[in-house]
């Protein structure tokens, strides 16, 4: 599959599971999306981001990460 494909395929995932899309861009390289992660409490500032590479004719690199972001003051 290519980036774009698979960003949309796991991004239909993390929408099912109550995530929500922020932005994004794909192209046949690369393809990113950026999301807010549910609540859970006590820690409600829950960021994620969906980062899928084609570094590789025929290989392709996926990262998932959520993260808590820091709270302003």
């Amino acid at each position: 599959m290519r980036p774009v494909e698979l960003e949309a395929y796991f991004a239909k995932q993390l929408e099912g599971a109550g995530w929500g899309r922020v932005a994004g861009s794909a192209d046949e390289f690369f393809a990113w999306s950026s999301w807010l992660v549910p609540e859970v409490p006590p820690a409600p500032e829950w960021r994620g981001v969906l980062i899928v590479l084609a570094d590789f004719p025929g290989r392709r690199s996926l990262s998932l990460r959520a993260e808590l972001a820091e709270r302003r003051k």
